[in-house]
C-alpha cells in the first residue's frame, strides 16, 4: 500500500497558537492533518471555528496554504 492509497481522519481543534513572534494556525489534529498531507496521505480534519474575525482568518489562511476547507455543515458558534 502506498501513501496515495492511505487516508486519515482527525477530529478536534483548529485554533491560533499565540506565540512571541505572532499567531500561527495550530491545534494538534489540524497540525497532524497538515503534515500527513505534506507526505502524500489523504488527510481530513473535522473541526469548527468561531464565526468571528479570527475564525474567518483561519479559514482564509488554510485556503492560501492549499488546504481544502469545506463548510458543508456550517453552524454559527456563539462567542
Amino acid at each position: 500500500m502506498n501513501a496515495q492509497s492511505k487516508s486519515v481522519l482527525t477530529m478536534g481543534e483548529l485554533l491560533w497558537d499565540m506565540l512571541p513572534d505572532g499567531k500561527k494556525p495550530g491545534g494538534a489534529p489540524a497540525n497532524f492533518v497538515y503534515h500527513a498531507a505534506q507526505n502524500g496521505v489523504k488527510a481530513t480534519a473535522v473541526t469548527a471555528v468561531g464565526d468571528d474575525e479570527l475564525g474567518r482568518e483561519l479559514v482564509r489562511q488554510r485556503g492560501r496554504a492549499n488546504q481544502r476547507i469545506r463548510n458543508r455543515h456550517h453552524r454559527r458558534l456563539p462567542g
